[in-house]
């Protein structure tokens, strides 16, 4: 990452075929991971509320356990995709306004959606479990939006990133 701290146009030039293979890498994990949810039944509030809460009944729901065990993939993702994608877009040639925008919104995006869960547990509603889901594609659009906006930039072979 030498040209995050020294961006000559010769470390750009060689920096962008790693970065691009980085940038495609994290599309295919988050559209693993809507896949995953999907199948899951994660993306409907229904299958969300179930998932999360059982039957209604008491003692069907997630235990809190299970429920951190189940965060933890997400939240290893999420960190390493908000690490790596924040770095590239401070270098970036984007604006400052849109760079703002997708380094926060997929930050606190993420961060809801990794709270959610508890959120759902806590108040056993439906409209907890679509905030889940509102949560979980708001912070993998984000990501996405990111990795797509930078694969854009550093997909060029001439001028900066």
């Amino acid at each position: 990452m030498k040209f995050l701290v020294s961006p000559t146009r010769d470390a750009l030039s060689r920096s962008r075929p790693p970065v691009r293979l980085f940038l495609g890498f994290a599309l295919v994990l988050l559209a693993a991971l809507v896949a995953q949810r999907a199948l899951a039944g994660g993306l409907t509030p229904a299958g969300v509320f179930e998932y999360y809460l059982g039957t209604g009944e008491p003692g069907t729901g997630l235990p809190l356990t299970a429920l951190v065990e189940e965060l933890h993939g997400a939240a290893f993702l999420y960190g390493f995709l908000l690490l790596m994608l924040g770095s590239l877009l401070v270098v970036s040639p984007l604006g400052a306004r849109s760079r703002a925008v997708l380094t926060w919104g997929a930050t606190l995006a993420c961060a809801l959606d990794l709270a959610a869960p508890f959120v759902v547990t806590w108040l056993g509603t439906p409209a907890a479990a679509t905030l889940r889901v509102a949560s979980s594609l708001t912070a993998m659009g984000f990501l996405a939006a990111g990795a797509a906006a930078l694969l854009l930039r550093f997909g060029r072979d001439g001028g900066a990133a």
